[in-house]
């Protein structure tokens, strides 16, 4: 089997854009960027109620804790 790099064929879809500001680029992230705010704002309706449940606790490490990881967590899916 040849394995050298000019016989590994091409992906086939889109190529992606060579410079980081290139306007293909630019328009790609324009129609990304409201999906990834959607699936973030999914996220935290998901952990609210979580969230609320530690905050009505009385045990103020826990409650720091688990508010700092949804925080983390929401942040992490609104910049995907």
């Amino acid at each position: 089997m040849d394995c050298s790099v000019e016989n590994i064929p091409m992906p086939e879809g889109p190529t992606p854009p060579t410079q980081l500001d290139s306007d293909a680029g630019l328009k790609n992230l324009d129609d990304q960027l409201p999906e990834a705010w959607r699936k973030a704002q999914r996220a935290l309706e998901r952990i609210q109620p979580h969230i609320d449940t530690v905050a009505a606790g009385s045990d103020t490490v826990s409650q720091n804790i688990y508010a700092n990881s949804a925080q983390s967590l929401f942040q992490a899916y609104s910049w995907m």
